[in-house]
Parts: C-alpha cells; sequence; structure tokens
C-alpha cells in the first residue's frame, strides 16, 4: 500500500452498498415516506359499499381487520349526516350481535329496523330507523372498548346500543382477570400499559408495537391488507407460499373476494336449538361484579361516552337461561340486578329485555332468527326503548 493511498479520508471512500444523499435527496426519500405513510391507506384501503337497508356486517374472516371496521363506522356516521330523515344507530358487541346461526339480514339490529319501522310505534314518535350491525366476533367488553375508541369513527353525535354479554363474566379465564396466561381474543385492542389485562402476559417491546401499529394508520392499513390478501402473512411468506400468484392475478382477486362472502348463515354453521345440539346443562365460575375486570373496562367505557356526551343505550344479555344449572341461574339474575344498579347510579339508559324460548337459542348466549324477532319485538312494548328512540329526532 502506498503511502498515499494509507490517508484516504473516511469522507472519499464510496463503498458498493453506500448511497449518500444530498439535502435534497434526503427531502425527496422523507417526502415519498410522508406520501406513502399518508396516502397509501387511503388510495389502497377497505372499500364498504353500504345499502340502505343497513345489512352490512363485518364479514366473519374479517374480524381483527379493524382498519374495516374503522372505514365502515366513517362511511356510516357520513350516512348518518346525510339527512335522508333516518336515524342511523349502530349496534355493538359481539357474536351475539354479529349473529352467529343467521343470515346478515336476520341478525338483532336488521330485525330491531324491520319491528320498529312497521310497528305504530314509528309513526307516533315520527322516527324511522337504521340500526347498523357494528358486532365483531370475539369482542368481549375490553376489546370492545379499544375498538370504539381507537376505530369508531362516527363523531360523538351518533346513537350508540351497546350490547354487554355477561357471558365474559363466567369465569376467570373470559373475565382476563386470572394471573394465569390465557391466549384470548383482540388482545391488540385491550389496554397495553395501565390497565392491561392480568392474563396479557406480552413483553413490553411487543406491546408497544401492538400499542402503536392500533394508532399509526399506515400500520393499521399494512395490517388489514395482509388478512384480506395475504391470508394473515408478511409479503415474504406468503410469496413463498404461493410463488406463482401475483397481485392482478385472477386467483389473487378471487381469494381475496371471497373473504367477504355473508350471502347466509356461514359455512359450517348449523342454526339448530342447543337442545337438537344435544348441550348438556352448564355450570359457570361467576366472577363478582366488582372484581371483574371486563365490567371495569365495560364501566370506563361508558363514562367515556357519557363524557363525550354521546347518546347511548346499553343492552343487558340475555344468555340461555334454559341451560344454566339451577344453582347458576339465581347467580346470573343477581349479576344482572347488580349491572343494573351500577347504570342507574350512572344514569346510564339500560335495556334488559326477557329472554326467547328455550327453543329459540342456539346455544349459551346466540339466539338462532327466531330469537332475535322475539328480541327485536320487545322493543316495542319496551318504556326504556321507546323513551331512548323518540329523543333520537332525525
Amino acid at each position: 500500500m502506498s503511502e498515499s493511498d494509507s490517508h484516504i479520508a473516511s469522507g472519499d471512500f464510496h463503498g458498493s452498498n453506500t448511497q449518500r444523499l444530498s439535502a435534497r435527496g434526503w427531502g425527496i426519500a422523507v417526502f415519498a415516506l410522508l406520501a406513502l405513510w399518508f396516502f397509501v391507506p387511503r388510495l389502497a384501503g377497505p372499500y364498504v359499499e353500504l345499502k340502505e337497508n343497513g345489512d352490512f356486517r363485518i364479514p366473519f374472516a374479517l374480524s381483527e381487520d379493524y382498519s374495516l371496521f374503522r372505514e365502515f363506522s366513517h362511511e356510516v356516521g357520513k350516512l348518518a349526516k346525510s339527512g335522508d330523515g333516518l336515524v342511523d344507530v349502530a349496534m355493538l358487541g359481539d357474536s351475539v350481535i354479529w349473529g352467529e346461526y343467521v343470515a346478515k339480514e336476520s341478525t338483532w339490529s336488521s330485525e330491531l329496523t324491520r319491528v320498529w319501522n312497521a310497528g305504530k310505534q314509528a309513526a307516533e314518535s315520527k322516527v324511522q330507523l337504521r340500526v347498523w350491525n357494528f358486532g365483531l366476533n370475539g369482542s368481549h367488553p375490553a376489546a370492545l372498548r379499544g375498538l370504539i375508541e381507537l376505530h369508531g369513527k362516527w363523531g360523538s353525535a351518533m346513537p350508540l346500543m351497546i350490547h354487554f354479554n355477561p357471558l365474559w363474566l363466567t369465569s376467570p379465564e373470559r373475565d382476563l382477570s386470572t394471573q394465569k396466561p390465557v391466549p384470548f381474543n383482540h388482545s391488540s385492542l385491550t389496554p397495553q400499559f395501565g390497565q392491561r389485562p392480568p392474563v396479557y402476559k406480552a413483553n413490553a417491546g411487543e406491546r408497544l408495537r401492538t400499542a402503536i401499529g392500533q394508532r399509526a394508520g399506515f400500520l393499521l392499513w399494512a395490517h388489514g391488507f395482509r388478512i384480506r390478501h395475504l391470508e394473515g402473512m408478511d409479503w415474504n411468506s406468503w410469496a413463498m407460499e404461493h410463488p406463482r400468484s401475483v397481485p392482478w392475478s385472477k386467483s389473487f382477486r378471487e381469494a381475496s373476494q371471497s373473504l367477504w362472502l355473508d350471502d347466509g348463515v356461514r359455512s359450517g354453521v348449523q342454526a339448530i336449538s342447543w337442545e337438537e345440539r344435544r348441550i348438556p346443562k352448564q355450570r359457570f365460575e361467576w366472577v363478582d361484579l366488582e372484581k371483574s375486570y371486563q365490567w371495569g373496562q365495560f364501566l370506563e367505557l361508558v363514562q367515556d361516552l357519557q363524557a363525550e356526551g354521546t347518546p347511548i343505550l346499553i343492552v343487558l344479555g340475555p344468555l340461555n337461561p334454559w341451560v344454566m344449572s339451577d344453582s347458576d341461574l339465581p347467580h346470573y339474575n343477581q349479576l344482572l340486578d347488580d349491572v343494573e344498579s351500577a347504570l342507574k347510579e350512572q344514569s346510564v339508559p339500560h335495556w334488559r329485555p326477557e329472554p326467547p324460548s328455550t327453543e329459540q337459542y342456539g346455544d349459551t348466549s346466540h339466539p338462532l332468527a327466531a330469537g332475535y324477532t322475539a328480541l327485536a319485538e320487545q322493543s316495542l312494548i319496551s318504556e326504556v326503548w321507546w323513551n331512548w328512540i323518540s329523543e333520537l329526532k332525525p
């Protein structure tokens, strides 16, 4: 090596893999990244085509695509402001609201819309309804709180009917209050730091990534894109599994479109009663209300919505009382009494419908189509429902 070679300054070195950007180059790179971050989710995001009858629901296969939930709520919010003379109401909850054993035209929200608008009460109150199905499979109260606060884009003026399903208090595992690690649905929607569920044992780095991913539009879009188009995998993994498929191919489009199918009772589900299913009588390990993590999260959600001035109606149960053991039924009724008392203290409107008949339940908590009709028909004679709806003028 010559003497001149030994004095090469580091600033003069340009390796084969090094590219030094000028100030202008950095500006272009930053602009391109910002454009990617902000505009790609809008240009290539999920598009929800709503019909006037309000029968749309999040497809079962896309239950964890929260960007789709966000877009759905945004579109309903715009429709609610259109001045078409209808009162739009979002009905939220888990698979009981989604409709486990029914087609989208026979869910609780659809039956409420049909029964109310066909009754004389609608004419007397001059309120025509359109109740939207925002049920999401597995959305327990803690997840429901995150779903509404992070991704509910209706605006604070949108009336919300929120279902409280006591099923989530039937064991410490469902309540998420046990210290034993337990896998559970929609963990990314629960609090990641303060108030996180005792069962949630992810490390701090994972929880930080999750918290950012639920709040950053591009990351939320990317997560949804993987679910809608890449079978939940990242691009490299998907490409390895499908080496001959490309985004513009027919097979790629068909696979993506098939996730949106919702033409009836979902595949593999039998719409038969719990008795025909031969489900035995159930016994539960009830969690006391004052010790319940799920109830604490639900009550905080209610308080947050009240502070925002959002019109809310809490719908309580009903679980299937016919499937409960003789010792469980009194505990269940006492639990609902305690929930009602707590909501009364907070001046929260709530509706506690009577359970449908035994043959109208598919299992412990899900009604069949006739059960949803029976529940909807109770709205016609419910003073609570009447008073709440009458205040929602178009």
